[in-house]
């Protein structure tokens, strides 16, 4: 497996670290995670030595005192990580669940996890190729072209210009190349699946102009059978495309344009609720429903770059919007029909500058970061039945097929001011320093009106009724300083340890499903993070890896709510204090040429200390935090055999996770098993893979409905079944 370099990426500093040959290079001993999808690279027959390393080391700077996992390319090859719903348990305690949608899907990381129906703050800050994603709703990606996948666990707002306390995950795709090079791939498999993948570019003008063009269409049909239709309504299809140009005027300058667009149609989100569905995968619904999603970026990124300095520039725009309409009685009864129609805008701007001279003792980043962010949004439900309502001062009205509508604009600024340095007191021991300040305002214009197209007053028609809800505007400002201090130790080229302190943050905002604006407001959260870590590397080089330690203290913990009485409408709440302790391990070993083994383990114990539900009459003191698992863990296995075969099996596992906050429903705990198979010859390959191959049901999200009129209206959302593909590719 060849790794690339990008134009302009990071470099580590050049020590006898001691990699495996042809193992990806992992920023200060970053563990590259699992295996799966990335076939071990043709082995030397000769024993591994000790090499030197240099090369691609993910965005992040200053890494010491950083716990991070790098997944290399191979990891989205065929068979791989198609999408970032995937990337469940690839590192230590970090899950992935559904939200209101699978094209939403929501992180959990390290006690944080983010909420949806887009209600909140994210947890986790995700970047692709530099362009920050800062809302809860356009982060399902179709991951096509991707040359590596980094994760940053624990707030690194110091060193970025976006970042929660969950952590920050940055995205690299395949960028323009100096030769001319393609690539393509067709796979078939379960349920009809077909995907195309093809890519591309070269030098436009030789050594100034280069561009890479890259196209992903797949298709397949439902996993689900809904009985009540006889139809299988949950396929999915998506149709995506990147362009990107690269110019170097000189060879200190490099600018790179952008364009990226997708277009998702997928149809009945898959939900489960037992005692009304046969099974997981077998439904009663009256309405199919369907999620259409589009959404379209541009962004340009300049950098400057000397042997003493590097300064980027990052400016960008992103367009998201989303069509959802599903059975929200979850019930063959042509009852509740419910809606979400979001439409998100962001523009953003972040300049960086940075010490380019990695072995230097003193080492800094600092940058300024500033987004704006409009999110629009009409939600509701249509209740079909006929029902009577009161309207103050007037006699009772008979409405038939009447509609709630919520309508919100959702503006979010922000502003922050970052730097860390690192400084090499002593000639094996660093000291790192840094400090953020972020000024955010929270905006939201709310409405709402109640509509039916046929009215009766005592038995008269009356026509059509519309009426507004509540309506009100909201405003607040936000401010936080978030400093870190931390140390690390070498005790020699391969092994060093460190120690961090840091603080996390999430902005207050507002609930547009409050009638009030008196009860429409959320406060910020503030975490104080505490890290204790190893890294290494021994055994001549066969052994590689990483531990953490860490506690997580929370004050104003935010926590995601559904409207019992409406399940459209979403609102969150704060915890008073939460608390997170955890453990964190990753290993690689190279037992012998051919062979390749990894490990990623993690354990978390999150619960809410101080937690009086103010809407639910609930005091959840000790109540662990719902879509937190207790541990994770992935264990690889992978052989190259010199003739050009190779096999490997992953095996995943993900412990038991609250559904509720009340904790009395949950996930067990759960293993997922995956395999691929292959043989590869030049430019050619060929490759079978099967996912989930001992078919297990599990819940990738509930939603939490339950109310004294419906006590068991807990509604599950299944992950995927067994699944299988063959995949031929090519490349030049």
């Amino acid at each position: 497996m060849q790794t690339l370099l990008p134009q302009g990426q990071n470099r580590l500093r050049t020590r006898r670290f001691g990699l495996p040959a042809g193992w990806p290079v992992l920023t200060s001993l970053g563990l590259p995670g699992t295996l799966l999808g990335a076939a071990p690279p043709p082995q030397e027959p000769e024993a591994l030595p000790p090499i030197t390393v240099t090369g691609y080391a993910g965005h992040t700077p200053q890494a010491e005192t950083v716990a991070q996992s790098v997944l290399p390319v191979g990891t989205f090859a065929p068979g791989g990580i198609t999408d970032t719903r995937a990337l469940l348990a690839h590192t230590p305690n970090t899950a992935l669940f559904d939200g209101n949608n699978t094209r939403s899907p929501r992180f959990s990381v390290r006690g944080f996890r983010d909420n949806n129906f887009l209600a909140g703050e994210p947890a986790v800050a995700v970047y692709v190729d530099d362009v920050p994603y800062l809302d809860l709703a356009s982060r399902g990606l179709a991951l096509f072209e991707v040359q590596s996948l980094e994760l940053l666990r624990g707030p690194q707002g110091t060193l970025l210009g976006a970042a929660g306390p969950g952590g920050v995950l940055q995205l690299t795709t395949r960028g323009p190349q100096s030769f001319w090079n393609g690539h393509g791939q067709v796979s078939y498999g379960a349920y009809d699946a077909v995907s195309v993948q093809a890519g591309g570019g070269g030098p436009a003008v030789r050594d100034r102009v280069a561009f890479n063009l890259s196209g992903l269409w797949d298709f397949r049909n439902g996993y689900v059978h809904n009985q009540t239709r006889d139809t299988h309504p949950d396929d999915r299809e998506s149709l995506a495309g990147r362009a990107q140009v690269r110019w170097t005027p000189s060879e200190a300058w490099e600018i790179t344009a952008a364009l990226e667009a997708a277009r998702y149609r997928d149809g009945f989100v898959p939900t489960y609720l037992p005692g009304r569905d046969p099974d997981w995968f077998t439904v009663r619904r009256n309405e199919d429903g369907r999620v259409h999603t589009d959404q379209f970026g541009q962004s340009v990124r300049v950098r400057y770059q000397t042997p003493e300095l590097r300064i980027t520039s990052v400016t960008a725009h992103r367009r998201w919007d989303q069509d959802l309409v599903q059975d929200f009685d979850f019930s063959e009864a042509d009852y509740l029909l419910g809606f979400l129609r979001p439409e998100l805008e962001q523009w953003s701007q972040e300049l960086r500058a940075e010490s380019a001279d990695a072995g230097a003792r003193l080492r800094w980043v600092t940058g300024v970061f500033w987004t704006h962010r409009q999110l629009d949004t009409e939600s509701g439900s249509t209740q079909m039945p006929a029902r009577t309502i009161q309207l103050p001062g007037s006699p009772p009205l008979t409405v038939e097929r009447s509609t709630l509508l919520t309508d919100a604009r959702h503006t979010a600024r922000t502003w922050a001011l970052y730097g860390q340095a690192t400084y090499e007191l002593f000639e094996r021991l660093d000291v790192v320093g840094g400090l953020r300040v972020t000024f955010d305002t929270r905006r939201l214009r709310r409405a709402g009106q109640f509509s039916s197209p046929a009215a009766s007053v005592g038995g008269f028609p009356v026509g059509p009724v519309a009426f507004p809800t509540a309506a009100y505007t909201v405003e607040e400002d936000f401010s936080d300083l978030q400093p870190k201090v931390g140390l690390s130790y070498r005790w020699s080229d391969a092994t060093s340890t460190y120690f961090s302190f840091s603080t996390g943050y999430q902005s207050g905002g507002f609930n547009a499903s409050s009638d009030t604006p008196d009860g429409a407001a959320f406060g910020p959260a503030r975490s104080r993070h505490y890290e204790l870590g190893l890294k290494s590397t021994c055994w001549e080089t066969r052994l590689a890896g990483n531990l953490a330690l860490f506690w997580v203290d929370t004050d104003q913990y935010q926590v995601h709510r559904l409207d019992r009485a409406n399940p459209t409408q979403a609102y969150v709440q704060n915890a008073e204090a939460a608390r997170t302790l955890g453990v964190e391990v990753e290993a690689f070993y190279r037992p012998a040429s051919g062979w390749e083994l990894s490990a990623a383990l993690g354990y978390a114990h999150a619960e809410y200390r101080r937690y009086m539900d103010p809407v639910n009459q609930e005091r959840l003191d000790g109540r662990r935090i719902s879509f937190v698992p207790e541990f994770t863990a992935t264990a690889g296995v992978a052989y190259r055999f010199t003739c050009g075969f190779y096999a490997q099996l992953e095996a995943q596992g993900v412990g038991a996770n609250p559904l509720t906050e009340d904790n009395s429903r949950e996930q067990e705990a759960f293993a997922l098993l995956h395999a691929r198979v292959g043989y590869e010859r030049g430019a050619w390959g060929v490759h079978l893979f099967g996912r989930n191959l001992l078919d297990q049901d599990y819940a990738s999200n509930a939603l939490d409905l339950r109310s004294a009129a419906t006590p068991d209206l807990l509604v599950y959302q299944p992950g995927d079944p067994l699944t299988w593909g063959l995949v031929l590719t090519a490349k030049f």
